[in-house]
């Protein structure tokens, strides 16, 4: 790894942004495999509408490896720390939050 400079909080707090970025993953693998493609929906922090299917500012799907990738805004938001909560529903038409 490389060592960071504790004593200069700009230099801090930069290395700390580097580092919570690599590990705030845009990627997350879902726990089953959903039972229709067209039917998964997904929310941050309980937000309405859910983010788009979009591969520009939203998701994809990948089903050979049952992943959702995140992109644009949306893989931002993740990386800079500003969702708490990613919820993904799938299997049935589409859910209200809450």
């Amino acid at each position: 790894g490389q060592p960071y400079n504790a004593t200069n909080p700009q230099e801090l707090e930069a290395a700390m942004q580097a580092i919570a970025q690599t590990v705030a993953s845009c990627d997350f693998v879902l726990d089953d495999t959903p039972p229709d493609e067209d039917k998964i929906y997904v929310f941050f922090d309980d937000e309405e509408p859910g983010l788009p299917n979009d591969g520009d500012n939203g998701w994809t799907y990948d089903p050979d490896t049952n992943t959702l990738h995140f992109h644009g805004e949306a893989c931002e938001a993740i990386q800079n720390g500003e969702v708490a909560d990613i919820d993904v529903v799938y299997g049935c038409n589409l859910p209200i939050p809450g």
